[in-house]
């Protein structure tokens, strides 16, 4: 009696499992069909007992909490690199970011969000994101290659489990947009966290697609699994089409009412193919040309995919807030936006507030050819407005080196900075500067060197142009040393060289 009851029972739960998750013979073979709106949860086991302990644990909400678990339960090599992502720097929360505390074999963080618990670092930017890396305090070995990016307006705590690059909300768990991007003018792919049920016939399976800057709705066509067919509509990737092209000059999200947040669509890939076939080439000079004789100063920037840009002006270094700011003219026809003023600004600071796809942010001209002293603490820094016919350049004085043989040159490679930056260079100008460096040519003229290569000289990241310690024990991290392989800006001097980076 008791099996035959148990049969009925498995018969019963199948028969109401199958009206939720099924198979029907499709072309193409077997599909799944569920009934739309069925999600499968794919939360993490250990999910219930971080919640547990963040339930004990009384957080303000002027705090932010970053639990970690590991299998091993092994936390002692493990820290927290943490910045907001916008203009942030991690570096400068490292010294408070090294140790994790540890209960009921679960890791945590714990910070507040002013910036207090973090030598007075913020790690929360202007759109409200804070990066994360979970490295060892030893070096760079990290859990997970990518960063990771959260978001606070979904929670002010979120948790990492070892091994899985997502990060989580630790609270009711619902399913997440994971990537999302313009596949065409008017098709969105995105990648779900879980498997989600679409509807079987065309609609918009509750989906919802926005351009939040302007409040514009897009209509939605139809939603249907990336990758397999419509009754296959049990998905993890979707394909979303729209009933007419989006603008991808402003930022666009996607999201759901049962989904944990909105989601930003990725454009910048389509964005650029697009401006690339509909703008021609131009001759346009482009960045900043200053006029000393009529205080004409003209600001070119290249920027055909972006919907807004403000040129800033900072009459000092360091300043937080513009001293002036000035609208910029947008030429449709080349994608260039222009700005002039006639005030007397030689000298001064500027930057860009660029509109476009992923949001306002400030941008660093491109074509700069001169910046602030950068002091890498994050950030792009900011252009300088020179005269740049103030300082005619130099002629040669001989013809270059005549070789009977090409096989006879005898080529040095050779680093501004480390030519001359040691005690005992015995060079009268400041030592690894540009003036020390030219001092210093006939010495390899004498030893027989017929040409030189020098390593970059162009601006480039991770120096605190500054600081002009010498660094001579030869340490891997942690230091002020670059020989200038990552690229800052390609048309501005290197500071660290000059005699004094805070002149422009």
């Amino acid at each position: 009696m008791k099996r035959s009851f148990c049969v009925v029972a498995v018969a019963l739960l199948l028969a109401l499992l199958t009206g939720c998750l099924g198979t029907s013979n499709a072309a193409g073979g077997n599909a799944t069909t569920v009934e739309p709106g069925y999600w499968k949860s794919d939360a993490k086991p250990e999910l219930a007992k971080v919640i547990e302990l963040k339930n004990n644990m009384n957080i303000g909400d002027d705090e932010f909490v970053v639990f970690y678990v590991r299998p091993d339960k092994d936390y002692e090599p493990w820290a927290l690199w943490i910045w907001a992502v916008k203009d942030g720097d991690g570096s400068k929360a490292w010294d408070y970011s090294q140790k994790f505390e540890v209960k009921d074999g679960i890791a945590y963080m714990r910070f507040k969000k002013d910036g207090s618990t973090t030598g007075g670092t913020t790690f929360i930017d202007a759109d409200g994101k804070t990066g994360l890396i979970v490295r060892k305090d030893s070096g760079w070995d990290k859990d997970c290659a990518d960063d990771r990016i959260w978001d606070q307006s979904v929670s002010n705590t979120c948790v990492i489990f070892s091994g899985d690059q997502q990060t989580y909300n630790v609270g009711e768990y619902k399913p997440r947009f994971v990537a999302a991007r313009l596949e065409s003018e008017d098709t969105i792919v995105a990648r779900l966290s879980d498997g989600y049920g679409l509807d079987l016939k065309p609609g918009t399976s509750n989906f919802v697609v926005t351009e939040p800057k302007t409040g514009k709705t897009y209509e939605i066509k139809d939603v249907v699994n990336a990758d397999r067919t419509r009754e296959n509509n049990f998905a993890t990737r979707i394909r979303v089409t729209l009933a007419e092209n989006v603008n991808v000059n402003y930022p666009i999200e996607i999201s759901h009412p049962v989904f944990e947040s909105a989601f930003q669509v990725d454009t910048s890939e389509f964005a650029w193919k697009a401006a690339e076939k509909t703008i021609p080439g131009s001759d346009v000079k482009l960045g900043c040309t200053y006029d000393a004789s009529t205080n004409k100063a003209s600001f070119v920037l290249w920027a055909p995919t972006s919907s807004d840009v403000v040129l800033n002006l900072y009459n000092k270094d360091g300043l937080k807030e513009p001293t002036k700011t000035v609208a910029m003219t947008f030429d449709a026809v080349t994608g260039v936006w222009t700005a002039n003023t006639t005030d007397n600004i030689n000298g001064w600071f500027y930057d860009y507030s660029v509109t476009n796809s992923r949001g306002t942010n400030k941008a660093l001209d491109p074509y700069a050819k001169s910046m602030a002293a950068y002091r890498n603490e994050g950030g792009s820094g900011r252009a300088a407005v020179v005269d740049i016919n103030s300082a005619k350049a130099g002629k040669m004085s001989k013809d270059y080196v005549k070789l009977a043989q090409r096989e006879d040159a005898v080529i040095y490679e050779v680093s501004v900075r480390d030519f001359t930056i040691s005690p005992d260079s015995g060079v009268k100008n400041a030592k690894g500067s540009y003036k020390a460096f030219i001092e210093k040519l006939p010495y390899l003229k004498e030893l027989g060197v017929t040409h030189l290569q020098i390593m970059p000289v162009l601006n480039f990241y991770f120096t605190d142009e500054t600081n002009k310690k010498y660094e001579g024990n030869g340490t891997a991290n942690n230091n002020n040393y670059n020989w200038g392989y990552d690229p800052h800006n390609y048309f501005t001097p290197e500071g660290w060289y000059s005699s004094d980076p805070t002149n422009p």
